[in-house]
């Protein structure tokens, strides 16, 4: 039986129900970061002589440094690797503790088993970044019953939610937190396509460096849209005839 254990206190937006729902064996340590690092570890230990799993795999750097740092008794460890941590980790937690991070995890992988990246790229930057071999791409999949297409009357009703046009053609995007989405270049090639077709529109959603410049670059424009975060990627993909 799975066993599915969490670190720090879950939040709001957790999903702990959905998994205890379909019968998961759930624990959470219900440490902060900072007691994370003097007890986790002792407490994984304990849980694992308890539960003697065949395969541990570990998702997050925390995660994975843990994982990697179990006494060896035999079971594969694999780690799913969805970011590039020199560049996230630096944007997203300052220059000394992402640094940090990215030393550490980096570490945990030379000593797992498998690291499972959910692109060529992730797996690609970790092979030249940090000279591993133990990669593997397993590409992110889709929940087809969680994201439908959606019928006339869903795409109509998502797009007057977020006031946008009933009857043109939408085409949607995402702003990354840094530059590797090239959303000034999608932006740029757009503008004289939407100006020679008025009922196409282009919708952002997602925060990230290039916001400044993409809304700069569409301010003329009454048919580029840039909504930034959002918590319901579902209506947007609803809303819209093509993703970009």
């Amino acid at each position: 039986d799975p066993y599915l254990i969490t670190l720090s206190p879950e939040t709001s937006d957790s999903r702990w129900s959905d998994f205890k729902r379909i019968g998961v064996n759930m624990q959470s340590l219900g440490l902060t970061r900072f007691y994370g690092f003097i007890l986790a570890r002792i407490k994984l230990n304990k849980i694992f002589k308890k539960i003697n799993p065949s395969l541990i795999h570990s998702q997050g750097a925390r995660a994975d440094v843990f994982s990697a740092g179990l006494p060896g008794t035999g079971q594969p460890k694999i780690c799913s690797v969805r970011n590039f941590p020199q560049l996230d980790y630096k944007m997203e937690y300052g220059v000394f503790l992402g640094w940090y991070l990215t030393l550490t995890q980096a570490k945990a992988f030379r000593t797992i088993d498998l690291c499972c990246c959910v692109s060529n790229a992730v797996e690609e930057n970790l092979q030249k970044e940090f000279g591993l071999k133990n990669t593997k791409t397993v590409r992110n999949g889709v929940d087809n019953l969680f994201f439908t297409k959606p019928s006339p009357n869903e795409k109509k009703r998502a797009r007057e939610s977020l006031s946008l046009p009933v009857d043109s053609i939408i085409w949607l995007s995402s702003i990354g937190k840094d530059s590797r989405k090239n959303s000034d270049f999608i932006v740029k090639e757009f503008i004289s396509f939407l100006d020679d077709n008025l009922n196409h529109i282009l919708v952002f959603i997602g925060d990230g460096t290039l916001r400044e410049i993409c809304e700069d670059l569409s301010s003329h424009s009454s048919q580029v849209f840039i909504f930034g975060q959002t918590e319901d990627v579902r209506l947007f993909l609803h809303a819209a005839d093509y993703f970009i």
